[in-house]
């Protein structure tokens, strides 16, 4: 009888022994997973991080660029509203000079009608 609960024992032994393996098994991987898991939430902190910086510079990059278009299309603007300030200016001397033109124009064509009729 000693002999076989000694066996029962021995065999006892060795299932909790296959258990313990079993378990620390289970345990390393465990570990294994949580540092698997920390590495990648950190990397993809990083990379958060990293994709905010980015598109922090694109938007002050943008922001600057828009800025300069502005000030470019004001100068141009600015430009523009001169050149037509001066073209209306060069209109109106243009009108006066025709409208004296033409004075000028009726006064030799009576001349030269009353030339032609005292003939």
């Amino acid at each position: 009888m000693s002999i076989s609960l000694i066996g029962k024992l021995q065999s006892l032994e060795e299932i909790i022994q296959h258990m313990t393996d079993e378990m620390n098994s289970v345990y390393r991987d465990v570990q294994l997973q949580k540092s698997e898991k920390d590495a990648l939430d950190n990397e993809m902190s990083h990379r958060c991080h990293d994709g905010q910086e980015l598109l922090t510079m694109e938007l002050t990059n943008t922001e600057h660029e828009v800025h300069r278009h502005v000030s470019n299309q004001k100068a141009e603007n600015s430009r523009l509203l001169n050149q037509i300030n001066q073209l209306k200016t060069e209109k109106t001397d243009l009108q006066g000079q025709m409208a004296k033109l033409k004075e000028r124009l009726q006064g030799l064509e009576k001349l030269i009608g009353e030339e032609v009729q005292a003939k």
